[in-house]
């Protein structure tokens, strides 16, 4: 036999609900007023001589027990949220570490031409900064072909220190500045310039710095700090945990840009309104970004290690907004290719000045 009560729907049985416990709230308050007239007077209550650390409400009676379930069923406690733990900031290490080095090298020479893109320098101290990796580093020299001092002090600073200056190359640098030598015009040059290494640089970040670059120069004409600040404001919008007390972050890695969660955030980052300004570029610079981080995921970027200079600049010329300058570029500081020779306008100027100037 059916059921002759009529169907009542979830929405219409949860409000009835509520309203019979406001019901019982009610009746349980008003027994509880009876029970104490003085529960809302004005009158402050009696401070007790050591208050307890923590209010507990222990019902005496039924009613109360049934007030209390009553209420607790209208405004349920709501399960605190566990406050999830400060990010851990590394210790900083006061001591100082010194690299012995093979002259000619001079520190603050080889950061200033457009190399050391993220190395910043402190000018109170003098000490340079930079995230390698995902350690922050301080390195500083006090005069030329001086000891290379840095922090922190650990075996793993040290090699990643020594490769990027090639401080291991000795032999190498020599020849260099002996072949080069034998040139008159660059003879001037390396006498001037004396102390000049060129760096290696991490690939994947080189490629980035030097597709911002490429843009930033050819199309608003600014120098190479905005690019190196547009590098911090990506890394910066990526991280949430700050190296020691500097607001310097880790660059985030291929596969963080080339996901869709990557390329999104490089979209929110770029037409930020407030960030639009300290971010420059193109509108399509996230799609090419993204674009450079899956050339890199596929690890055809690793691969051209080694390999000449005119297969190398072919397959980076792959990449959406990477040009011949910008691949050698790479070629030579990423991937420590020295037959590489990045050309642009200021480059041929100076060759036509220096050794063209009795044939035009």
């Amino acid at each position: 036999m059916d059921d002759p009560r009529p169907s009542v729907s979830p929405e219409a049985a949860k409000s009835q609900h509520a309203r019979e416990a406001s019901r019982k709230v009610a009746k349980g308050l008003g027994r509880l007023i009876r029970a104490d007239p003085t529960m809302f007077t004005d009158e402050p209550p009696a401070k007790p001589e050591e208050p307890p650390d923590e209010f507990v409400c222990e019902p005496r009676t039924d009613e109360e027990r049934e007030f209390l379930e009553a209420l607790n069923e209208v405004f349920p406690e709501e399960e605190a949220t566990p406050t999830p733990p400060p990010a851990p900031v590394a210790p900083r290490d006061e001591r100082v570490s010194e690299l012995p080095i093979d002259p000619p090298f001079d520190l603050k020479l080889t950061l200033q031409h457009d190399q050391g893109h993220r190395w910043r320098r402190d000018p109170k101290d003098g000490w340079y900064t930079s995230v390698i990796g995902k350690e922050l580093v301080r390195i500083r020299q006090k005069v030329k072909d001086g000891p290379l001092e840095f922090q922190p002090c650990s075996p793993t600073v040290e090699k990643k220190l020594r490769w990027q200056f090639r401080l291991n190359e000795k032999d190498e640098n020599k020849a260099e500045y002996t072949r080069l030598g034998q040139d008159p015009q660059m003879a001037g040059l390396l006498e001037r310039y004396c102390g000049l290494r060129i760096m290696r640089v991490d690939p994947w970040e080189c490629l980035v710095f030097f597709i911002l670059s490429a843009h930033n120069y050819r199309q608003l004409h600014v120098p190479t700090r905005p690019t190196a600040d547009s590098m911090d404001q990506i890394a910066e919008h990526f991280w949430n945990v700050k190296c020691w007390k500097h607001d310097r972050y880790p660059f985030p890695s291929p596969e963080e840009l080339g996901s869709e969660s990557g390329l999104e955030k490089l979209r929110e980052l770029w037409f930020h309104p407030k960030k639009r300004r300290r971010i420059r570029g193109l509108t399509s610079m996230p799609d090419r970004l993204h674009d450079a981080a899956l050339f890199v995921q596929e690890d055809r970027l690793d691969r051209l290690k080694g390999e000449s200079i005119h297969r190398t600049v072919c397959e980076l010329e792959k990449i959406d907004g990477v040009g011949p300058k910008t691949a050698h570029c790479v070629a030579l500081f990423g991937l420590g290719c020295m037959d590489a020779f990045p050309v642009d306008t200021h480059v041929t100027e100076a060759i036509l000045s220096l050794y063209a100037r009795n044939q035009f």
